[in-house]
This record gives structure tokens, C-alpha cells and sequence, in this order.
């Protein structure tokens, strides 16, 4: 469906990553954003883990087969023969058309799920690209200039009906983007305490909590570095050997300056863990983008499980609008 004639930056194909294989080093992988990424495929049509694709960077892609795509990140810059595409519409496409993709204003990565899924086989349970290890995706690397990626075809038409002048279909209510803030108001990440965090003292704990945190330019899809007013204490904290970890740690260098771990995370690390991000915000962290501020919000187990049960049903009730409006149309 799509050649790639540009490619300026990191273009892969993502799915919702693998699970289960951390223990042997294989780390999760997958897109920033894993709710958006599955309202949208399920808006599409698609099922909810259909691959897809993300961008960091500048890339042109030309239309060698009609289809429909959608634009799974909040504030993605995707053209349409030099037409600005908006978040949430389903797309049409035909032969021809080019689409191109520009570095995202409020978001690190620019996510675009396509009708039918983007083809490539499966490894070890996912259609992603892990590329620590060379595999998954397209031939386990970035995509390259030159690059023909394949799509399913479906066997319904359901978005190609009726002329293509009409404006996109608004499948994905933009509403759901708010929670995750933007570069002018600082975006709250609940979390749960980590193991190490008691090693702070009282001080350290009040300013772990207390304040504002910068996501620095040096970020990406293994890990969100972040910038406070004040470095963190460190002197209090155990020398670790190698521990297990995963998406969503929160670790502490010697710096003082907290990261947290993203979606291609590696699976064992040797610094402090702070605290772990809550799952239902996890995908707010990855609709961020360099420069946003953050602040932690410490919950304990029964509230976390609470947070994650309304995410769940919020995105129940979403999908409900999502089929009420598209796919009953």
C-alpha cells in the first residue's frame, strides 16, 4: 500500500508489543501509546493489536494501493497531498497520493494506524520491531527510503464508499487526548513506591513528590530523562546489582535526576527504583514530548487498582462511541 520515498529519523512498525519474554531479555517493545493505538485500529476496523506505524522524524511515503489510515496521536503533522490531516478521522487514500510525515508539535513519535493492518510476520507473538535485538517489524530495523510496506486487504469496503472529497470521518473523540495535558500544564503520573524509595528520607520523599519535572531532549522510546529545579539525594542509596525492570520503572541515577522506563525498556538495570507508573497513565507519558513537565503523584495498591479499573472502562465507554457513530453508521 505505501512506499517509503523519505525517511529522515526513526520509522518502525509497531504493534502493542510482546509479552511474557522479559525473563529471557526480550523486552517489551511496542507503541508509546497503546490506548490511542487500539481505539484507533478499532475505529478502522482492524483488530485492537493490527500493527502499524510510528515516526520520529521526517518521513514520504506514496499510496500504491487505496486504503484509509488514521492518525493515532494528538497532535501528529501528516499531509495528504500537502493537505494537514487532524488526529482521530479516518483517511482515504488512492493510488498516488503522497503522505508525509513531520516531527509531532506536542507528542514524541507520530502514530498512524492503517485499515487491514500493516504485513509483515509475526516473531515471538508480536509484528513489531524489536531493534536491540535485529527482528519483527520490517526485516528488524528501521524503515529506509525505498521500503514497500505491504497492508491486509479487508473484505468490506466500509470507508470507501461515496466520493473522496468528503471531509474524513471524526472516528476517535478528541476529548481523550485532554488528560494528557499539554506543554503549558504540567501533567500528574500516578504511581505506586518503589523499593528503594524509602532511602530518600522524609526530604528527599517531599521533593521526589513535590516537584515539577522536565522531559529533556535526550529522551526516547527506552527512556523519559528527566530535569528537576533540585537533584534528588542519592547518598543514602544502596549499592544494587543487576535487578529485574520494566516500562513504567522510575530509576534514579547518580545524577540525582529521575528517569522513567518506556516501552522498549531493557529488561534488567542496576539504579534505584523510585516508583512505578500506574498502566492507565503510562499512555499519557506517551502522547509527552520534550519539554513537558510532569509530577509525581504517589497512590497506594488499592487506589491504583481503582485508577486502572476506570481507565478500563473509560475505554469501553469510548469504543461504545466508537461503533455507535462509525461502524453503525
Amino acid at each position: 500500500m505505501f512506499k517509503v520515498v523519505k525517511a529522515q529519523g526513526l520509522g518502525l512498525v509497531s504493534d502493542l508489543g510482546r509479552f511474557g519474554l522479559l525473563g529471557q531479555g526480550v523486552p517489551q517493545g511496542g507503541v508509546m501509546d497503546p490506548y490511542s493505538f487500539s481505539l484507533a485500529n478499532l475505529a478502522l476496523g482492524n483488530h485492537a493489536d493490527d500493527a502499524g506505524l510510528e515516526f520520529m522524524g521526517s518521513f514520504e511515503l506514496v499510496v500504491s494501493k487505496p486504503g484509509a489510515f488514521m492518525l493515532a496521536t494528538r497532535s501528529g503533522q501528516v499531509k495528504v497531498n500537502k493537505a494537514l490531516i487532524s488526529s482521530g478521522r479516518i483517511v482515504q487514500v488512492d493510488v498516488g497520493d503522497i503522505i508525509q510525515v513531520h516531527p509531532a508539535l506536542g507528542s514524541l513519535v507520530t502514530a498512524v494506524c492503517v485499515r487491514g493492518g500493516i504485513q509483515v510476520p509475526a516473531v515471538l507473538g508480536s509484528r513489531g520491531t524489536c531493534l536491540s535485538g535485529g527482528f519483527g517489524g520490517y526485516s528488524g530495523r528501521a524503515l529506509r527510503a525505498g521500503d514497500e510496506i505491504r497492508v491486509q486487504a479487508l473484505d468490506h469496503d466500509r470507508f470507501d464508499r461515496g466520493p473522496r472529497t468528503h471531509a474524513p470521518t471524526l472516528a476517535m473523540p478528541v476529548a481523550i487526548w485532554r488528560e494528557a495535558g499539554d506543554l503549558k500544564t504540567p501533567l500528574d503520573v500516578r504511581c505506586l513506591p518503589g523499593p528503594e524509595l524509602k532511602h530518600l528520607g522524609h526530604t528527599g520523599l517531599d521533593l521526589f513528590a513535590g516537584q515539577r519535572y522536565t522531559i529533556e531532549a535526550a529522551s526516547g522510546r527506552q527512556a523519559y530523562r528527566l530535569k528537576g529545579h533540585r537533584a534528588l539525594p542519592t547518598h543514602n542509596m544502596p549499592t544494587m546489582r543487576s535487578h529485574a525492570v520494566h516500562p513504567g520503572v522510575v530509576q534514579l541515577p547518580p545524577s540525582g535526576q529521575p528517569m522513567v522506563l518506556m516501552c522498549d525498556a531493557q529488561a534488567t538495570g542496576g539504579y534505584p527504583r523510585l516508583a512505578t507508573v500506574l498502566h492507565c497513565d503510562m499512555w499519557k507519558l506517551g502522547q509527552a514530548s520534550p519539554g513537558q513537565r510532569i509530577c509525581f503523584r504517589l497512590v497506594d495498591h488499592p487506589q491504583a487498582v481503582q485508577l486502572n479499573q476506570q481507565h478500563e472502562q473509560d475505554f469501553q465507554h469510548t469504543l461504545e462511541h466508537i461503533q455507535k457513530h462509525v461502524h453503525q453508521r
